[in-house]
């Protein structure tokens, strides 16, 4: 089974981010816990709200025009939404760096866990997304890193509000766990520590 790094340790992975989700692989997959793409959440909870209407309708002219928006889904969304929905699997989602937390609006304290994908090490700003979690969105669960992970980014994603790290392939974990101890001291405030350092040495 894959490792990652949580919490300052080694554990097993027992998550699997899709690149992709469809009904299928939903369906093949529905004892697993899987991390799938914003866009398919998104449309899930779309279509599970189109639901929630049709259900409150009592008028039966109503009823039929609501027949007809569910008749113009595609038949993929429809069929994703079940296949969701019938999972005994939990579910997490993973935004790429030009995708914003607040896209996910009050589904954002559903989840267990988000992930943030870095598609190359320069790219930063999944770290700005991991603070807008923390700091203005109040997330709880777990923020895993993704995609371009390197041992010396680590530390500074910890600052930021990450609990999870998903190292690049080349990347050696137990070499990488040293790097939570590069700095015993930062001068700025962060999420791990509010307190600038001057304010802590009051």
């Amino acid at each position: 089974m894959p490792r990652l790094i949580k919490n300052r340790q080694i554990v097993e992975d027992n998550w699997l981010l899709l690149e992709e989700a469809d009904s299928d692989k939903l369906q093949e997959l529905a004892a697993s816990d899987l991390i799938i793409p914003l866009q398919s959440w998104l449309d899930w909870q779309q279509a599970s709200q189109i639901d929630s209407q049709q259900a409150d309708q009592q008028d039966s002219q109503q009823a039929d025009q609501e027949e007809n928006q569910q008749g113009d889904q595609p038949d993929s969304q429809q069929k994703f939404r079940e296949a969701l929905a019938e999972r005994s699997g939990r579910i997490a989602v993973w935004l790429d760096s030009n995708e914003l937390p607040a896209q996910l609006g009050e589904s954002l304290y559903y989840l267990d866990m988000i992930a943030l994908n870095f598609p190359v090490f320069r790219d930063g700003r999944p770290f700005s997304s991991a603070r807008e979690l923390r700091q203005n969105l109040n997330f709880k669960g777990d923020i895993r890193a993704v995609g371009d992970v390197l041992r010396d980014q680590l530390f500074y994603m910890q600052r930021c509000g990450f609990t999870e790290f998903t190292m690049r392939e080349d990347q050696n974990l137990e070499q990488a766990l040293s790097a939570f101890e590069d700095f015993h001291e930062a001068y700025q405030s962060s999420v791990d520590r509010p307190l600038p350092l001057f304010r802590r040495r009051v």
